[in-house]
């Protein structure tokens, strides 16, 4: 039997760290990370549906979820919603209704049942190989409650992020059972396949799926065959996620409510040049995860090289160096790092589409941050001299207290409308589309004085020149 090379041995130190007693004294960490998941995101139990957003067109005006009938899963599975082809995704909803109608409470409710659910599945992945109880809970606490998440929990219409994420999570513990057993590997491969079909039905993200088996492999399997021996096995992979990203760039076509358009600034290259800072700004909010919003507005269009441009591609060319040792020096992390920018290549406009960035999109590549970060603080804990590692220690124990409250604090703005685009145009006093989603959130409350306002606003910024999106066209 195959064993996977851990990204972690458990190697023993002079001195066990706070936090490792605190962990090895827990009686069941995925239990304790669920239930601190739900603790955290039950706020969001009384949020309402946002009627300016997304979740008015997925579940307000979706005639397709009233209603758990052949008929109705029919047009799930036949019709694009939002652009999007994620019937999965829909017959949740379905199910929803079904319980509860549109009392929004059920909807976030289901949102924090998968999302910690997920957490426990970090655990159990991390567990599998060979991670050591602390370093697995604390890589799957950075993932639970690292504030870049909020935005899919709190968000009813992300639910297709989180079931995507359960499945790709699946996929991935079925396919290290294929790779490590010796009997029943034909079963375990089968369902693999089953769960990469459902994440890809849920979110077209999971495409990655392929290339992450092939670095699971190369990386965590510690497989030394040429890789060109690896290859037959992930043929079917291949063509399921072949098959989801011909629906995902067809749904996207504007006639079926998607966002694909031209390229910013007029072609691949003008797109580089303004997605460069685009990616460098993910870094910066895994490590300094403040001034989120919904929608990022401001982002500059590049059709020529900038300063800005010239210093992100600095640091992603150091964090590419960082890539390269670890290839050579710590293989097994080399697949986390991997899932980080992966995960990130289908945003990335390759496909040229209306948004230029969120923070869900952060949701998978999260996985290979809280892992990566882990490593990092457990490396420098078992480097450092000892008056130095309890300081790091304090430090890190700080941090991850610190996370399920700056989470918390982050869901408190996804309370409604009202609240989300206050805090849009607070952090980004420009944002068009922030002051006109503000106006209607404000005219549906019958607010005529501040609806005016923000429509003041927005029409004062509709006047200057240019746009950086026009996105909101489509709302």
């Amino acid at each position: 039997m195959r064993r996977t090379v851990s990204p972690c041995p458990d190697r023993a130190t002079p001195h066990r760290t706070v936090i490792r007693r605190i962990a090895d004294k827990l009686p069941f960490p995925p239990l304790v990370l669920f239930v601190a998941a739900l603790a955290v995101y039950s706020t969001t139990f009384g949020f309402e549906l946002l009627a300016t957003w997304d979740d008015k067109l997925y579940l307000i005006r979706n005639e397709t979820i009233t209603a758990f009938t052949p008929a109705h899963i029919k047009e799930a599975f036949t019709n694009y919603y939002l652009g999007n082809y994620a019937p999965l995704h829909i017959l949740s909803y379905m199910l929803d209704h079904l319980l509860w109608g549109l009392h929004p409470a059920g909807y976030h409710a289901e949102n924090v049942l998968f999302h910690g659910l997920n957490g426990v599945l970090v655990y159990l992945f991390l567990r599998r190989i060979d991670a050591s109880r602390t370093y697995a809970a604390i890589a799957a606490w950075i993932f639970l409650f690292h504030p870049v998440q909020v935005e899919t929990v709190a968000w009813v219409s992300q639910r297709k992020n989180l079931l995507a994420m359960f499945f790709f999570l699946l996929a991935l513990l079925s396919y290290q059972a294929y790779r490590q057993r010796t009997e029943k590997r034909t079963r375990a491969y089968l369902l693999a396949l089953c769960w990469t079909t459902a994440a890809v039905l849920c979110k077209s993200v999971t495409v990655i799926i392929p290339v992450m088996v092939l670095l699971y492999d190369l990386t965590l399997a510690g497989e030394r065959r040429p890789i060109r021996s690896l290859l037959p096995d992930k043929i079917p992979f291949v063509l399921i996620a072949a098959g989801a990203a011909f629906m995902a760039i067809l749904s996207q076509s504007p006639e079926y409510g998607g966002g694909r358009r031209d390229y910013y600034g007029g072609g691949p290259l003008a797109t580089a040049y303004t997605m460069a800072p685009v990616l460098a700004s993910y870094l910066r909010d895994c490590l300094w995860p403040f001034d989120l919003i919904p929608f990022y507005y401001l982002i500059d269009v590049r059709t020529k090289p900038d300063m800005t441009f010239l210093a992100s591609v600095s640091i992603l060319a150091l964090v590419a160096g960082c890539g390269v040792w670890l290839h050579r020096h710590r293989k097994a992390l080399l697949f986390w790092y991997g899932l980080f920018f992966i995960a990130l290549v289908p945003v990335m406009q390759i496909v040229p589409l209306i948004t230029l960035k969120h923070d869900r999109y952060l949701y998978f590549p999260m996985l290979g941050f809280a892992v990566l970060a882990t490593e990092l603080v457990r490396h420098a804990g078992l480097k450092s001299p000892a008056r130095l590692r309890y300081a790091l220690t304090g430090f890190g124990a700080l941090v991850l207290t610190l996370l399920p409250v700056a989470a918390f604090r982050q869901t408190l703005h996804w309370r409604n409308d009202i609240t989300l685009w206050s805090r849009a145009v607070a952090v980004e006093p420009d944002n068009r589309l922030g002051w006109r989603l503000l106006s209607m959130a404000y005219t549906q409350r019958g607010d005529a004085a501040n609806a005016g306002g923000a429509l003041n606003r927005y029409l004062e910024l509709s006047a200057r020149p240019g746009s950086a999106h026009h996105y909101e066209e489509q709302h």
